[in-house]
């Protein structure tokens, strides 16, 4: 029998298959924003800030020294933690612990989207106005000149982006501006977009840029010279929200999910699973993991490899017993046949390796240890490499 040491307390849910939406504890929440650096991820709320520090599966509200509840976007920079709010920007040093406003100069409080450029913050506002702090929002200072009609709250800052020295923002009625000198002045780039009415995110991943309109979604491989509309496999193409890592997109709009794992040459409708007729309002990618905030109905998550088509699961329930489940000490891992080189891989949600063995016969045993609190994934592969996938969640 081959024995897995794993340094953990498991809860071992062998019946719930990765291959779905998952709902995590913050259930009625109207997500705004979904932001993560380290162990640490962030949801802005309509009922403040979340934080989970366990892979998105529990939350816990960190609002202690904020003035309102209504989070419109949080960045991170190292230990600093920005949030941009309808009463001006907080700033947390504790990871959340508490937070401190920091609006000297800021002349227009109703923050819409943030972003840091190397130690600069860039603050979009209702008005269509920017700011910048260069001391961590110590004091701001105009950053706006070349922005279209400023001051007008029907052209507010949608969106901000950073790729490289270079920042974007989308501005309501205007579309896509462009700073190559640190806000010092902003030239419109947006060659190739339609639909300006309502550009939503921006989103950067490698040498692409990503954002959406009424028309779907465009992709910009020149630095926002020009724009392509990428929408096959798209049928509503109200794109609310965007999300990229490597070559995985992800979009949302009201009442569907889409996926592409080729830089948005083709995408798949992944909504099964979360909530019929609400708006998938904010997206995130945490390693394989996709978080998404869903209208009214707090934040899911699902792996972007349990989307993907052609995994073939090679067991069904009676074939693959996990007992006992939950475990304190130790559980077992049975098979109804005899396996020869079935490799067991267990993985964090961020897709760091935590153990991988080798199992020869019918059972492999797994034991406690001190693994974090979390959830974990469990892939089988037996020797003609099929598969199957399993969770773990440790308590």
């Amino acid at each position: 029998m081959k024995k897995i040491i794993l340094t953990a307390t498991i809860a071992f849910y062998a019946t719930v298959s990765m291959a779905q939406w998952q709902q995590t504890t913050l259930t009625t929440q109207q997500v705004s924003c979904i932001s993560h650096s380290g162990q640490s991820i962030f949801a802005g709320t309509n009922a403040g800030i979340y934080l989970s520090t366990n892979n998105g599966i529990t939350w816990s509200a960190v609002n202690t020294g904020l003035t309102t509840t209504s989070i419109n976007t949080i960045v991170i920079s190292n230990s600093n933690v920005f949030a941009g709010t309808n009463v001006g920007v907080f700033l947390s040093t504790n990871n959340g612990a508490s937070w401190s406003p920091v609006n000297s100069g800021l002349t227009d409080l109703y923050v819409t989207a943030l972003t840091i450029s190397g130690s600069d913050i860039f603050a979009g506002t209702n008005q269509g106005t920017m700011f910048k702090s260069s001391n961590n929002g110590g004091s701001w200072i105009s950053a706006a000149t070349g922005l279209c009609n400023v001051g007008n709250p029907a052209h507010f800052v949608q969106a901000l982006a950073v790729k490289g020295t270079d920042i974007y923002t989308a501005l309501y009625g205007c579309g896509v501006y462009k700073t190559t000198n640190s806000g010092n002045s902003w030239y419109a780039s947006g060659n190739g977009l339609s639909q300006f009415g309502a550009i939503w995110p921006i989103v950067v991943s490698g040498s692409n840029i990503f954002t959406s309109n009424m028309g779907g979604v465009y992709l910009s491989t020149n630095n926002g010279a020009s724009w392509n509309n990428v929408i096959n496999g798209i049928t509503n193409t109200n794109i609310a929200s965007l999300a990229a890592s490597g070559t995985d997109v992800v979009a949302g709009v009201y009442n569907d999910f889409y996926l592409s794992t080729n830089n948005a040459t083709s995408w798949v409708s992944e909504f099964a699973g979360l909530p019929s007729g609400q708006n998938v309002s904010s997206l995130a990618i945490v390693g394989d993991t996709v978080y998404a905030g869903v209208s009214g109905n707090g934040v899911w998550f699902r792996l972007i490899s349990e989307m993907t088509a052609g995994i073939d699961e090679i067991y069904n329930s009676s074939s693959l017993i996990i007992s006992p489940n939950p475990f304190t000490s130790e559980t077992t891992i049975t098979f109804s046949d005899e396996q020869k080189n079935t490799i067991v891989k267990i993985t964090d949600l961020l897709g760091k390796e935590i153990k991988t063995v080798n199992v020869t016969g019918k059972q492999c045993v797994i034991e406690k240890g001190e693994m974090r609190a979390g959830v974990y994934l469990v892939r089988i592969t037996d020797e003609k490499k099929n598969v199957v996938n399993k969770k773990m969640v440790v308590e």
